[in-house]
């Protein structure tokens, strides 16, 4: 065998295992990211933006929450996952002008879940008390009993995601610095056969 032959054999047999590598390691990476494009918005006034729908490469999530409650309301949000890990989600409001609807934020840290599909549900209570007005709220609202001047409505929203933490967490800006050591063993080591053999 020549010792080009051979040189271009090696090289070409690092470069087919980088690229493995690479295509191996970007082939299963997931980024999830809390952008204003991944959330889940309900008629309720819940805005969900974690968890949603996708699957996480991490046991450890948070609830992350957004609702728009209107004036003269008072509302609670309670979650469950499984049906197991029950909890209050805490509101707290973003601001405090004179609004019809004021914004609310709610985080939770959740506990650490295991492997698989898990469904988060989200209950909301909101009562309406002493209503004076010379028309019912109407839907979904309800009074609380015949007669009553308090109404009440609730709503259940459930959402299905995945734990998934075979998925490697390997970082995609790493990938261009593997490819660039790559290339400069390769260079290197063609570089001293080339030498060697001279």
């Amino acid at each position: 065998m020549s010792l080009k032959f051979r040189m271009r054999k090696v090289s070409t047999f690092v470069l087919i295992l980088l690229l493995c590598f690479v295509w191996i390691s970007i082939g299963k990476v997931e980024t999830v990211k809390a952008e204003s494009t991944d959330f889940i918005r309900y008629g309720s006034g819940v805005t969900i933006f974690s968890p949603i729908n996708i699957t996480y490469g991490s046991r450890f999530l948070y609830l992350n929450i957004t609702f728009d409650q209107g004036v003269g309301l008072h509302c609670s949000l309670n979650y469950s996952i499984d049906g197991a890990h029950k909890g209050v989600i805490p509101l707290v409001t973003e601001d405090t002008g004179f609004h019809i609807i004021y914004k609310m934020t709610g985080l939770v840290t959740l506990p650490e879940l295991s492997e698989g599909t898990h469904w988060l549900t989200i209950d909301v209570l909101c009562e309406l008390d002493d209503y004076q007005g010379a028309n019912p709220p109407g839907a979904p609202f309800t009074p609380t009993s015949p007669g009553s001047s308090d109404y009440i409505a609730t709503w259940t929203h459930t959402i299905y995601f995945t734990i998934d933490t075979s998925i490697p967490e390997f970082p995609s800006w790493l990938v261009l610095p593997f490819l660039l050591f790559g290339c400069l063993v390769t260079g290197a080591f063609r570089k001293k056969l080339i030498a060697s053999n001279s």
